[in-house]
């Protein structure tokens, strides 16, 4: 018989719950012990979004993008070291973090994103093992954050840049609607 989440819940004596209790950006990541920063390196890590009646009734007025859609994007910023055979190098012996020397979104060097003249909604996650990020657009553009690890905010924030220590989470609208087709942003 397949269980109901409460329970589930029951049984491992947590109390009542409900995904729409907890809105959020959320991250999963194996805890292994030993190994965690390892296998999250490896990439065994991913966003699990609860979206709650406001979100969504935000979505339908048009004020977010909708929650997953093609303008809502999940960002995880990490930092890596390679071998010269361009495996991932870690060292199972330090425990005080690493720091690696190629950033990574999404596990990939140096991506892009093509993106259109309007709003995104950018779901940005510290994944790095020790790293503090401090992350701003090369134009200067102020972006608006509307969210954080414990979810949306009261208002947007506007800021040219922000901080996001490891595991840290913000939610972000940048507008791109003031670029040309073939301008190039960092």
């Amino acid at each position: 018989k397949e269980l109901t989440p409460t329970e589930i819940a029951e049984k491992a004596n947590v109390g009542h719950y409900s995904l729409s209790d907890l809105p959020t950006t959320m991250w999963y990541h194996e805890h292994g012990m030993d190994i965690t920063g390892y296998l999250v390196s490896q990439g065994l890590a991913g966003f699990y979004l609860i979206v709650d009646d406001r979100e969504r009734e935000l979505a339908d007025q048009g004020v977010l993008p909708e929650p997953g859609g093609p303008y809502d994007i999940g960002l995880v910023v990490a930092d890596q070291r390679f071998n010269a055979d361009g495996t991932i190098f870690y060292d199972f012996l330090d425990h005080n973090g690493r720091i690696g020397d190629v950033e990574v979104v999404n596990g990939r060097v140096q991506p892009y994103l093509e993106v259109e003249r309007r709003k995104y909604r950018f779901r940005i996650l510290n994944g790095a093992n020790a790293r503090v990020y401090e992350l701003r657009l090369s134009t200067g553009q102020k972006m608006a954050i509307i969210g954080t690890d414990s979810w949306l905010l009261p208002r947007a924030l506007e800021v040219k840049s922000f901080e996001l220590s490891s595991g840290m989470r913000h939610d972000l609208i940048v507008d791109f609607s003031q670029y040309d087709d073939g301008d190039v942003l960092f």
